[in-house]
């Protein structure tokens, strides 16, 4: 009756990690009256005559207590083996494996951090460190010092004096057309081959 209450009551509720039960079985039986003069004598005291009265004994069924005990079926650690060996078997990887690659992942990204950060701190100037590239740097330049020429005017009276150049026109030179030769069998003359063939001035 207590268990049914408690369930009745809460329906949510789980049931407890340990638990102590107890059931109980009634028999009687009547009895006679050798018993009951017995027991009259014996509890006299107690007992007034013709009163009525009964005798109860208490029996255990077992002298021996059976513990049960509710666990958990799979710990944490039993899931996680499970879970890896399961990974292990199908990619080849195990869970070792994949706490490294994350480990490692952290340390790289943790590193570039740092070096971000310390980087910021340094004024550094590239310019005067970085040598300047050959063909960007200008040509070596020279001054050379060229000589004083003393020109003197010329009046209009020196020019007349110089004695004029004639210039006789050349003798006109015809050339003859080179003539046109086409390579082929007498009374089966071969098509033309180049485009340019039936041109004046072509030659195979």
């Amino acid at each position: 009756m207590h268990d049914g209450g408690m369930r009745a009551s809460c329906k949510q509720c789980r049931p407890n990690c340990r638990q102590t039960k107890y059931t109980t079985s009634v028999t009687f039986s009547p009895l006679t009256k050798k018993h009951m003069d017995e027991y009259q004598k014996r509890y006299s005291k107690e007992l007034s005559t013709g009163e009525p009265f009964s005798i109860v004994y208490v029996y255990f069924e077992m002298d021996s207590v059976q513990a049960s005990r509710r666990s958990a079926r799979y710990s944490i650690f039993e899931e996680v083996g499970l879970v890896g060996g399961t990974i292990s078997m199908i990619t080849g990887l195990t869970l070792l494996d994949i706490i490294e690659a994350i480990v490692v992942i952290l340390a790289l990204i943790w590193a570039q951090h740092k070096i971000r950060k310390r980087m910021s701190k340094i004024e550094f100037n590239w310019a005067t460190w970085i040598q300047r590239l050959p063909w960007l740097a200008p040509l070596p330049q020279e001054m050379i010092e060229l000589p004083e020429i003393a020109i003197q005017p010329i009046g209009p009276g020196a020019v007349d004096d110089e004695e004029p150049i004639v210039v006789e026109p050349f003798d006109h030179q015809e050339f003859a057309e080179q003539p046109i030769i086409v390579v082929g069998q007498p009374g089966n003359p071969s098509p033309p081959i180049h485009p340019l063939e039936n041109l004046p001035g072509f030659i195979v």
